[in-house]
């Protein structure tokens, strides 16, 4: 009888030995296939991290593409030039506001031909769009051949203020159409994106101001927003050519556009 207890219990005990025997393997396979799908998920994961970064960069190309057309048909001829009509008359209304308030303040034709008549070459006038002083170089029929230090540019009668030759000073007020945005425009250190957007808005003020040539500060650095505002003045309408600055004005760091005469 003990014997046959005996068997019994060790038959219970193979039995229930060979089912933990199967409850390990099963439970090892189950952790395989969950092993093997966290790996499917991460994989599931990582590709759809990437195709949402190529929709985003996509999205992106395609705003900035919007920007520029937007930014191309605002700076077409088109709009300049009704820019400069607007600009033409409200310059006219307000020296007819002036003429009605103070005639004695507002210049006529005749004192600009006496301005004409008055000026000589060496004297020394300031361009008042550029606010910088030269010497007249030659003088023309409607504009004057001006030297700002080593460069020569044109300017109308009305827009210099003669500041005096030997024994003689005579200042002269007069009206000016569009504001100067300076001759000068610093974007070291900035973006190359901002600082060719920038440079876009610099370029129309100064065409606008009819100035005859600008300087762009861009420093050396890596030479990326160097390269980028030479790629820019390049295809500008308003820009006819530039050229790096001369030793003592900056080399590399600085590139002159001279701009197209309106």
């Amino acid at each position: 009888m003990y014997k046959r207890q005996i068997y019994t219990l060790r038959e219970k005990m193979e039995s229930e030995e060979a089912q933990t025997r199967l409850a390990l393997r099963q439970a090892e396979g189950e952790r395989d296939r969950l092993r093997q799908r966290v790996e499917e998920i991460e994989v599931d994961r990582q590709r759809i991290l990437a195709e949402t970064r190529q929709e985003m960069t996509r999205q992106i190309e395609l705003l900035q593409a919007e920007i520029r057309q937007t930014r191309s048909k605002l700076r077409d001829a088109a709009s300049l030039n009704s820019v400069k009509r607007l600009s033409k008359q409200v310059a006219e209304l307000d020296v007819t506001g002036q003429m009605a308030l103070a005639p004695e303040l507002v210049e006529t034709p005749e004192t600009t031909k006496g301005k004409r008549r008055s000026l000589q070459v060496g004297d020394t006038v300031r361009v008042r769009s550029l606010n910088v002083s030269g010497e007249v170089v030659s003088l023309g029929k409607n504009e004057v051949m001006v030297a700002v230090g080593r460069l020569q540019m044109r300017a109308g009668y009305d827009d210099l203020e003669f500041k005096g030759r030997p024994a003689e000073e005579r200042p002269v007020e007069v009206v000016s159409l569009h504001p100067s945005p300076g001759i000068e425009l610093d974007i070291r250190g900035v973006r190359v994106e901002d600082g060719i957007e920038r440079l876009i808005r610099y370029i129309d003020s100064a065409f606008l101001a009819r100035l005859p040539f600008v300087r762009i500060i861009h420093g050396k650095g890596t030479g990326r927003l160097r390269e980028a505002v030479r790629a820019e003045l390049t295809q500008n309408r308003h820009v006819r050519a530039w050229e790096e600055g001369k030793d003592g004005e900056g080399g590399p760091g600085v590139t002159v556009a001279h701009l197209v005469e309106q």
